[in-house]
């Protein structure tokens, strides 16, 4: 996979996804490890689950991905924050980030991360449980929006 001006191209399964990851990977201009990560993740999925890797992953990010974002608007020299769908992209961009960030934190596997994401019991699910809570507290500001 090379690259072009900094951006990632596109590969031919997965692409956007996999260039989510890889991004999330790639740290101070060491484009080659985080290929080795990505790989070695891979590897790892396929041996764990006995399935290909690639569902998994899939499975993962739909089940963490966010389906609104809060955007801020003025009204009256006050700032609203209010739900707004976003694309599929952003989402999918957002719950990668979620999942590469978590596995920074506590510097563990991130195959073992998917996994337990997969089966229901990582605190990712809980993170976009609260997201969700709040985009449905702040649905009264969405008002705002249509002014």
């Amino acid at each position: 996979m090379a690259r072009k001006n900094g951006n990632y191209k596109k590969r031919k399964n997965g692409s956007f996804l996999a260039s989510c990851f890889l991004k999330s990977f790639h740290r101070k201009g060491h484009f080659s490890k985080a290929e080795n990560r990505w790989k070695c993740m891979l590897k790892n999925l396929l041996i764990k689950k006995r399935q290909n890797p690639w569902n998994v992953i899939l499975a993962v990010v739909y089940r963490v991905a966010p389906l609104v974002d809060l955007c801020k608007i003025k009204v009256a020299k006050n700032y609203y924050q209010i739900p707004v769908p976003i694309r599929t992209q952003r989402s999918v961009s957002l719950a990668v980030s979620w999942i590469t960030e978590l596995n920074l934190r506590k510097g563990s596997d991130l195959s073992g991360e998917i996994i337990k994401i997969y089966e229901g019991k990582s605190t990712v699910l809980e993170r976009r449980k609260e997201w969700e809570g709040l985009a449905r507290r702040k649905m009264i500001h969405a008002r705002y929006r249509w002014r």
